[in-house]
């Protein structure tokens, strides 16, 4: 695939770690910003390590590939996946490089979509990742066939791993239990999708985090 350049006129800000994030403190860049990413329309796509934010200084754009946390940039959030470590794997960037869409949710963490991680497929993001990414627009309709074969993952933004890195967990039917414990209706609902592959995938998780009004698409 051959990433596809798009010079930004809007504004970036960044913030440089979780606690950072969490109490807004963020970074304003106001120099021109360069975004690569791997699709022919010029729409934000979702499902992995897919973008790239570069300046014009190459100090500013070691930064932000190594050392930044989450970008803003045109009213929507991306994480850098190279900051995030998951427990499923002993990966050392178990989810690429690069930066990957991200939904806030009301108590402070983010929402990310990605293929299932582990240890046999610890580094999705280059490779496979992009056949299956290319289909799945944020804007407009969702490929509610693709996000089958996707999970979320939460970022937990007050966990860290290591000195700077965010601990990730995936959401899967446990958590779920957890997280609709006041809703024994929407739990029921959930758990009625008697395949696990099904029930965990980032169609009917996002269908549920969005009902709850924890997300917008």
């Amino acid at each position: 695939m051959v990433f596809y350049q798009l010079t930004a006129s809007a504004q970036l800000k960044y913030c440089v770690g979780p606690q950072e994030y969490g109490a807004g403190e963020w970074i304003e860049l106001n120099v021109p910003i360069q975004v690569d990413h791997r699709s022919k329309e010029q729409k934000w796509w979702w499902g992995g390590s897919e973008f790239k934010f570069i300046t014009e200084d190459k100090k500013t754009d070691k930064m932000l590939r190594n050392d930044a946390f989450v970008i803003m940039y045109q009213d929507s959030l991306y994480v850098n996946c190279k900051r995030l470590r998951s427990n499923e794997t002993l990966g050392k960037r178990p989810f690429g490089t690069g930066y990957t869409k991200a939904f806030p949710i009301s108590d402070g963490n983010l929402l990310v979509v990605y293929p299932p991680v582990s240890s046999g497929n610890a580094i999705l993001g280059t490779s496979v990742l992009f056949g299956v990414v290319a289909g799945i627009a944020v804007a407009g309709a969702v490929s509610g066939d693709v996000l089958k074969n996707m999970v979320c993952y939460l970022v937990r933004t007050g966990s860290l791993s290591g000195d700077k890195n965010v601990k990730v967990l995936r959401v899967d039917t446990e958590l779920m239990e957890k997280l609709l414990a006041d809703d024994p209706d929407m739990l029921n609902e959930y758990k009625s999708v008697k395949k696990k592959k099904a029930r965990e995938s980032a169609a009917n998780t996002l269908d549920i985090f969005t009902r709850k009004g924890w997300i917008k698409k």
